[in-house]
């Protein structure tokens, strides 16, 4: 029994001690802001003050150091559509790029299926990067889309990984600093 209490002590231990709900009644909401609402249901949304929920709170402060993790995680992975792009002009380095962001080896066949192009035009693409040592080859275990075996293929991997930076400072608005 004794083990009991700590198995519900560690499953209540994510509650926080200084977060509290408020009503309409104990404290006016601020209107036009984001905050959290509390729905009849016992839901909790984002959004601004409305009549059908129950009750408010602010929105929790995001430290500096998560908003610096945010932003790394926000421009890890170069947006698709523009990688299509940029396809189109210079499919080398579209190559390159994509796959400096991953840690797996990728096909050729799947190489050319995210970016749109053929696969006889990404093996093109990508001697000259396994000429130069930009990018290696290796042989990957795979399943095949079509029978559904397992077989083997050749995967690339670039040789320097590199995780994009954005330049812009990003600035984050708090409705309820004053």
């Amino acid at each position: 029994m004794s083990g009991d209490h700590n198995m519900f002590q560690k499953a209540t231990s994510y509650l926080s001690g200084e977060a509290f709900w408020r009503t309409a009644e104990d404290q006016e909401p601020p209107l036009g802001v984001k905050m959290l609402l509390l729905n009849s249901g016992g839901v909790c949304v984002i959004g601004a003050w409305a009549d059908w929920a129950v009750a408010w709170a602010p929105l929790p402060k995001v430290p500096a150091h998560i908003k610096q993790i945010l932003l790394e995680k926000s421009t890890m992975a170069m947006g698709i559509v523009r990688l299509q792009k940029q396809a189109r002009v210079d499919r080398q380095q579209a190559c390159l790029n994509y796959m400096q962001q991953r840690s797996t080896p990728i096909t050729a066949l799947e190489l050319a299926t995210k970016l749109k192009v053929s696969e006889n035009s990404i093996h093109n693409s990508l001697r000259p990067l396994l000429d130069t040592g930009k990018i290696i080859r290796k042989k990957i275990k795979r399943r095949s889309a079509m029978s559904n075996r397992q077989g083997w293929a050749y995967g690339y991997t670039a040789t320097d990984i590199v995780l994009p930076t954005r330049n812009k400072k990003v600035t984050w608005h708090n409705p309820f600093s004053l």
